[in-house]
């Protein structure tokens, strides 16, 4: 190991194994090579990926790589490749006979590869039984859900809803007495909280987020102060806006469970789970753990910018405890890779969804946060090359920096230019799905890492760099090693602003105590060690490090201690005002109108 592509002549002991001509050889070089493992870059736990097409009748007919982390400290000693080529059907070769850079050997990898710290061997189809959160990604359930119930017109007739139903009216007229009613001057529809139009701003640091729990029974808070959020910012405006926010999908879950009279993860299993048949796949946390026994639940890592690693500890992302709003689904990529190929076929009136093209083909519109993701025209413009990632960190790179150089396809057929890229990033995991409908293929990468890196994007971005031939081969292992540093730079100076030092902060423990928001009641505990917890009555924030920054100034940083950076969060760099007035304690935002004040014991 450690051979590198600068060497013309050099041919990795795995590649070998593959079929001549075959481009795949460099993803094994990313995974093997010694001087990357010495980098933070590859200091991940698991990884997987899979590119099938829509001809694909399995999801094994794709490829799929498992990788664990074979550093001393997790004293673990296998990697597993489950790596199969797609076989080109006749449908598929009509497509592509005169793009030569859609082309994808059809053989199967069958050997073993023994060397170094690493064995690499072929799995079988059952063997890749591994369960991720993919954070919002379960936006796309959601949406789908509405899609199959919308498109039954007794459905329609029974519940006197449909796409353009404006979603406040809905609510007000279905929900219970107790419930207040909620209106937004914007009057969204169905269809326009499902692509972000016009309907909430985005209150994820309020932890207003979607859990495994009835929406109705325990978001009471959301149904009291979604809309008051959303006014404070915009006022009485009614110019149509696009803003990103969980809210929306958190008003469609309710939504959901008023009209069927259940709660949202049974509609979404009734309506798309079974119908698919997909084995690994829930928002219920207690279905979840039932699966503990015969599925690996894979566990969340933090890797910070010197390239120590932090767990992420438990189920927190299906529990009350909440880190970046996210909407708690758990699957597998054998359950995705069968979703998106349902997907694509029914893009072509074919599958089992079992709808019409006119129904579905919204989805892929181009609409600003449309449920597949965001449309990319391959190889036109700077916003193409850089290929938008949805991941928390991207604000790591400075704009002039544009490691993947993503071409355009050698194809007089723009259409086969077109990609769909939808992400779901929670602490701890990220999860990139890349979706080509003209082409019929799909990409799919589960990371269980978060940290200066991002993984998944990157590896996503390699594979089709590579797969597709959009651009010249590179030296992967030189390119890896490059953005790590620049992103451990970045990093470090967000862990550590300029105008801070160790030395210059303290613990905020003087400050403890609990603090309300005087106008949405959201609470924050500061402890005396001066660690803080942002909390609603039935969700809490990851533990953080509330630190002074200046006489009447506090920051909220990511880590437990100093200011280490550990978590991603919407909580980052929150900065406070202390202002104290009769023996009182209030915790401000710059340029805030209200206060967070502290409670009298």
């Amino acid at each position: 190991m450690g051979w590198h592509e600068d060497a013309p002549d050099a041919v990795p002991p795995a590649a070998r194994h593959f079929p001549a001509g075959s481009r795949w050889h460099i993803l094994l070089r990313l995974v093997l090579d010694g001087d990357v493992q010495k980098e933070p870059y590859n200091r991940i736990i698991q990884e997987y990926w899979v590119l099938c097409s829509r001809e694909s009748r399995r999801w094994a007919e794709g490829i799929a790589i498992h990788f664990e982390d074979l550093s001393s400290e997790t004293g673990q000693q296998v990697q597993t490749l489950n790596l199969r080529v797609p076989c080109s059907e006749s449908k598929t070769r009509e497509r592509h006979e005169s793009d030569a850079s859609s082309a994808i050997p059809s053989n199967d990898i069958t050997t073993a590869f023994q060397g170094g710290r690493g064995r690499f061997t072929v799995e079988g189809e059952e063997a890749s039984s591994f369960i991720y959160p993919v954070g919002s990604y379960g936006k796309l359930f959601i949406a789908l859900t509405w899609i199959l119930l919308l498109k039954d017109k007794a459905f329609e007739k029974a519940h006197g809803v449909a796409l353009r139903t404006r979603a406040c009216v809905l609510y007000n007229a279905n929900k219970g007495a107790s419930y207040p009613e909620i209106w937004l001057d914007t009057e969204p529809t169905i269809f326009d909280l499902l692509v972000h139009v016009n309907g909430f701003a985005a209150m994820n640091e309020h932890l207003i987020a979607p859990d495994d729990t009835p929406l109705l029974s325990e978001n009471e808070e959301f149904l009291r102060v979604a809309a008051q959020i959303t006014k404070d910012k915009y006022g009485d405006s009614k110019e149509e806006r696009f803003e990103y926010s969980n809210a929306n999908y958190s008003f469609l879950g309710i939504l959901l469970e008023l009209i069927t009279g259940k709660d949202l993860w049974l509609v979404v299993k009734e309506v798309i789970i079974d119908k698919l048949e997909l084995k690994d796949t829930t928002f219920d946390i207690k279905t979840l753990k039932l699966k503990e026994r015969e599925r690996v639940l894979v566990d969340g890592t933090r890797v910070s910018a010197d390239g120590t690693q932090s767990k992420v500890e438990g189920f927190n992302h299906l529990t009350h405890v909440v880190h970046y709003a996210p909407l708690g689904l758990r699957t597998s990529l054998r359950d995705l890779a069968t979703i998106n190929r349902e997907i694509l076929l029914a893009l072509d009136g074919e599958g089992r969804l079992d709808v019409e093209k006119d129904h579905f083909k919204w989805f892929f519109a181009g609409v600003p946060m449309a449920p597949c993701g965001y449309r990319t025209q391959l190889g036109e413009g700077y916003g193409s090359e850089r290929y938008y990632s949805e991941s928390p960190n991207t604000y790591l790179f400075p704009e002039q920096y544009t490691p993947y150089h993503l071409g355009k396809l050698r194809t007089r057929d723009e259409a086969m230019n077109v990609a769909f890229r939808k992400a779901g990033y929670i602490d701890g995991f990220g999860c990139n799905v890349t979706l080509m409908p003209t082409r019929g293929i799909f990409l799919i990468v589960l990371g269980n890492s978060t940290g200066a890196i991002d993984t998944a994007f990157h590896i996503s971005n390699l594979i089709l760099q590579e797969a597709l031939r959009l651009s010249d081969p590179v030296n992967i292992i030189k390119c890896a090693i490059e953005e790590g540093k620049l992103c451990r730079t970045i990093l470090e100076q967000i862990e550590q602003p300029e105008e801070l030092t160790q030395n210059s902060t303290r613990p905020a423990g003087d400050l403890a105590g609990t603090y309300i928001h005087e106008r949405y009641g959201q609470g924050i505990t500061v402890h005396e060690d001066g660690t803080i917890q942002f909390h609603t009555s039935t969700k809490t924030s990851s533990t953080m490090n509330l630190v002074h920054i200046g006489r009447d100034m506090v920051m909220v940083c990511r880590g437990k201690q100093g200011l280490s950076f550990e978590t991603w969060s919407v909580w980052r760099d929150l900065r406070f005002e202390v202002q104290r007035s009769r023996n009182r304690l209030a915790l401000v935002r710059p340029g805030a109108k209200y206060a967070y004040k502290q409670t009298v014991e």
